[in-house]
Parts: structure tokens; C-alpha cells; sequence
């Protein structure tokens, strides 16, 4: 029997400090309007607070009562979502503020929160309320959107939260987006299911095996590269070897690297984004083959091995271009040794620019991250 929810209240939660980038979310709270109210839900009351301060959403609570609470807006991790304060700049509101928060109206019965690396808040709210969809990585404004479209068309339709999320990652993937991977659904307090290609992989049933091809499919999605099991693996995690055999594959990883480095240095919290950078730019990417546990602990959620990247001559130089992300192989000298190193620029709305340069010693030695917010 299906567990079928008809929405009786509806919240839109909705900031975007000023020193952050710009999100189109009018637009997002527009498309979840129309799709209720196509679906013959145009009576049910869908309260929205926009430029929502941490101080608002007690109030919203108690005036609206919602059964469904969806955030709009920009997620920092583990530190917390970002929130404005009374100058409208963001103001962080962390993970056990909001769990606590939501184990005071036990009659809300899902949380939907559409902002990057949200996943670490949704984990913390399951506890206390029944479902809860989080971002496991970076979401682009467009697959953010298409998953509302999805999940509230769904709901509105009245189907199952469960059946909504799927018809929401489905969404995501029929307008040829490459992040259907990226929402996660909790039920309970526990990772229900996550959606793959054509099928939704339920890890209350998955086995190990099961689980490593989870993890290998939303590696080789993410990074663009082939995955072998390791022999070593233990039971609650997957160690993969990744297979770096062709330009494509390596640029995909360095590209991913660059990504995150950057997403630190563009953090709504300009403090906590340069800390993080720094944690990562202190640190050995590559020790004897394999990506430093460290740095993989903030980037990676797999240990590499045999990992050889760019063994061209140093004179080699070219570029690929991305939509956010120009990357470019050059040969260099520093310090009278020979040295190669990738190079980036990305451009952002409001005018930032940001570069890194991780160097590759000629020598064989581990190699380095160096960044500058220009």
C-alpha cells in the first residue's frame, strides 16, 4: 500500500544574503505554485518567507503550521545553511540548531532542503521528522529547479514522498542534467534510497555488493572514470581503485579537485571558506601514488591508488573550457627545478575570479596546492 500524503501546508523558506551568489528563487517557489496548482491543489495554503532571517523560522512555524517545509538557498556542509541577518548578509545556522528546531513540530512530515551539501542538515532533521531530502554535492540552479518541478508535481498528483523524490531525480536527468545523483532521501533517520540511472537502490535491502556498485556508479558519474573494488574492503565502506588511463579521465579529476577548492574560496561564509581552502592548500595532495588521506577526507570519498597524472613533457601546454572552470596544463621552472602544474580560472556572478595552481615536482615528490583569490 502506497503511504500516500495529500499537503495540507506548505512552507518556502527562501535566502539569499547579499554577498552570495545570485539563485533564481522566485522562479523555484513559481514552478512549485504552478505545479500545485495544476495538480488541483490551488487551495492549499503555501506560505513562503522570503530573505529569511535565522530569527523567522520559529515564527513561520507557529504561524503556518506546515506539514511540508522546503529551503531555498545555500548550504555550507557541515557548517550549517546560510540564513540572513538584519543587514541581509549570511548568517550561518547550524545542523543541530535546525535538528532541534524540527523536534519541536513533530507534525511536520517532510523536509525538503535544496541547497548545496545539504545533506549533512537532512541527516541531522531525520532524526526527528519522517522524511527528509538533502543535497549530497553541489547542485546547479537549473537541476534545482527540475527537482522541484518533479517532487511537488508528484506530490500534488498525490502520490507518495518516496514516489516524488524519484519522479524529482527523474526530472533532473530528463532535461539531460548530469546531477540526478546529487538528491538523497532519509526516512527515519536512515538513507532510504538513492536514485541510479533508471532504478532507485534501496540500502534498508542493498548488500555489499549492492552498495559497492552504489558507490561506484555515483563515482564514475561524478569524476567520469572507470572503478575496480579493491581487495581490502570493509564492510561499511568501498575502497576503489580509480583507472586513469586517458586525458579526459585525468582532467575530470583534476577538474573535481579545482571544484571543491573553489567552492571553499566562494563560500557565503568568507571566513570559513578561506579556512577551508587553507586546510586543503596545506596539505599533500599525492603521496608515493596515492591521494593523501587527508585531503581526501575534505575532497574525495574514495582512496585512490597507482594514481599518475600528467606525465607529459613540461614544454606541453593546452586548455580545456567548462562553463565555470577554464583548466590548463603548462611546464614551468621555480626554484631552478622543473616543474608542471595545472592552472584555473573561474568566474563567477558578482565578478570573482580565483585561480590554483597544484604543482607536480619533476622529481617525483608530492605534489603541492597553491591558491590566490585575485
Amino acid at each position: 500500500m502506497k503511504d500516500i500524503i495529500t499537503p495540507k501546508s506548505i512552507l518556502l523558506l527562501a535566502a539569499n544574503p547579499r554577498e552570495t551568489r545570485s539563485l533564481r528563487l522566485q522562479e523555484e517557489e513559481r514552478e512549485i505554485r504552478e505545479r500545485l496548482r495544476l495538480a488541483g491543489y490551488g487551495k492549499t495554503p503555501i506560505n513562503s518567507t522570503g530573505a529569511t532571517r535565522s530569527r523567522d523560522i520559529q515564527q513561520a512555524m507557529l504561524d503556518f503550521k506546515p506539514q511540508i517545509v522546503h529551503f531555498s538557498g545555500h548550504g555550507a556542509a557541515q557548517e550549517g545553511l546560510v540564513f540572513e541577518d538584519a543587514a541581509g548578509q549570511g548568517k550561518l545556522v547550524n545542523s543541530s540548531a535546525l535538528a532541534n528546531l524540527f523536534r519541536l513540530f513533530n507534525r511536520v512530515e517532510c523536509v525538503v532542503l535544496n541547497a548545496c551539501y545539504s545533506k549533512f542538515q537532512a541527516e541531522a532533521i531525520a532524526r526527528h521528522i519522517e522524511y527528509v531530502i538533502g543535497m549530497s554535492q553541489r547542485i546547479g540552479d537549473k537541476a534545482a529547479i527540475e527537482f522541484s518541478v518533479g517532487f511537488y508535481s508528484a506530490l500534488g498528483s498525490g502520490e507518495s514522498i518516496e514516489f516524488a523524490y524519484e519522479l524529482g531525480c527523474n526530472a533532473i536527468q530528463l532535461e539531460g542534467l548530469p546531477e540526478e545523483l546529487t538528491p538523497v532521501l532519509y526516512k527515519k533517520g536512515k538513507l532510504l534510497q538513492i536514485y541510479i540511472g533508471n532504478r532507485v537502490l534501496r540500502t534498508d535491502e542493498a548488500n555489499d555488493e549492492a552498495s559497492r556498485e552504489l558507490h561506484q556508479d555515483r563515482v564514475e558519474k561524478n569524476l567520469g572514470v572507470n572503478t575496480v573494488p579493491s581487495e581490502h574492503v570493509s564492510e561499511h565502506s568501498t575502497q576503489t581503485i580509480l583507472e586513469v588511463q586517458k586525458s579526459p579521465n585525468k582532467d575530470a579529476i583534476i577538474l573535481n579537485i579545482l571544484s571543491k577548492l573553489f567552492d571553499a574560496l566562494s563560500s557565503p561564509n568568507r571566513e570559513i571558506g578561506i579556512r577551508k581552502f587553507e586546510e586543503i592548500a596545506h596539505q599533500s595532495l599525492f603521496q608515493n601514488g596515492q591521494i593523501d588521506p587527508a585531503f581526501r577526507k575534505n575532497c574525495f570519498d574514495v582512496a585512490a591508488t597507482r594514481l599518475n597524472l600528467y606525465k607529459q613533457p613540461a614544454e606541453v601546454t593546452r586548455s580545456e573550457i567548462t562553463s565555470r572552470t577554464r583548466l590548463g596544463l603548462r611546464g614551468d621552472k621555480e626554484e631552478g627545478r622543473e616543474e608542471k602544474y595545472v592552472i584555473a580560472r573561474k568566474e563567477q556572478l558578482g565578478g570573482f575570479k580565483g585561480h590554483v595552481r597544484i604543482f607536480f615536482p619533476a622529481n617525483g615528490s608530492s605534489a603541492k596546492v597553491s591558491g590566490l583569490n585575485l
